[in-house]
């Protein structure tokens, strides 16, 4: 028995499915995504100045970890390509290379300093890791007006007992100019968290005297601002752009009392299947209607 051809309806069925699906599952998926993973500044090169990003990570069982990203311009890179050729041959060998990353390493390490409670902490830097980027037109070991990104991390040890916080402050004074941007972002681990942050090492009056850590007041917190950019170099020698924080230690907590609703990626994935299931169900109504026609 010949197998009967499917109808016009059908097939038009068919292909609006296959049409329509595969985009609106993707669709999901990509918002998924954005309202999983929050909202981060893209880091980049600009061409004149030098642009310089920082994440400190608040951890007991870790330490305060640093990671620090100086992403040099074009303007700038070749003089520094320039200066790191010491036989002006034009090429930057494997050592005039090393030399040039562990140049920009010491001037990171010397402007990067952390405080705890006014007290400067000694800082364990890993070695600098640096990429020298290239063009079509000219390798990345030229002498040329080409970026250059370097990445250097440090920690140091920090704990502190329940209930107790401490003033955190982070001061950057990389002399790399010219200044570009400037960024730090704060994460905060399970076993420690902010109660405050601010520009400056003289806290606000908002942050001088927090309510004690686990009390009703602290139970619904404030926005707590987490991310500082600055644009340029400070106004004067005298300008405070330190960023410090308040500290607190406490067991892992929700952040807030919408955390107990179900999970952002199942309601996503939910939604998924639903999605797929959907299309299933129009397929097969699609098919009765053909095999039993009015």
């Amino acid at each position: 028995m010949s197998r009967r051809a499917p109808s016009p309806r059908l097939r038009s069925t068919r292909r609006l499915l296959r049409r329509r699906l595969p985009w609106a599952a993707w669709a999901l998926v990509a918002g998924l995504l954005t309202a999983a993973s929050p909202a981060r500044a893209h880091q980049q090169f600009a061409p004149s100045t030098v642009n310089r990003y920082g994440k400190l990570v608040l951890s007991q069982a870790h330490g305060l970890r640093l990671f620090y990203t100086l992403m040099v311009g074009e303007v700038p890179a070749f003089a520094l390509r320039t200066q790191a050729d010491r036989n002006h041959d034009g090429m930057l060998d494997r050592d005039e290379q090393a030399q040039l990353c562990t140049r920009l390493g010491a001037v990171l390490q010397d402007g990067l300093s952390l405080w705890i409670d006014d007290q400067p902490q000694r800082l364990i830097w890993d070695a600098p890791q640096c990429a020298l980027s290239g063009s079509a037109a000219q390798a990345s070991d030229a002498v040329a007006a080409l970026p250059i990104a370097m990445e250097r991390s440090t920690s140091t040890a920090f704990s502190l007992p329940r209930g107790v916080s401490r003033i955190v402050r982070y001061d950057d004074r990389v002399a790399m100019p010219p200044v570009g941007e400037v960024e730090l972002r704060i994460e905060d681990g399970p076993d420690l968290r902010l109660l405050a942050t601010w520009q400056g090492s003289a806290p606000p009056d908002s942050a001088a005297a927090p309510p004690p850590v686990g009390s009703a007041q602290d139970g619904q917190p404030s926005p707590i601002q987490r991310v500082f950019q600055a644009l340029g170099p400070p106004r004067s020698s005298m300008s405070d752009r330190s960023i410090s924080l308040r500290v607190a230690s406490t067991h892992a907590q929700p952040l807030s009392g919408s955390s107990r609703r179900p999970p952002v990626v199942l309601l996503g994935l939910l939604g998924l299947l639903a999605l797929i299931a959907g299309g299933f169900v129009l397929a097969l109504r699609a098919r009765k209607s053909v095999a039993h026609p009015n």
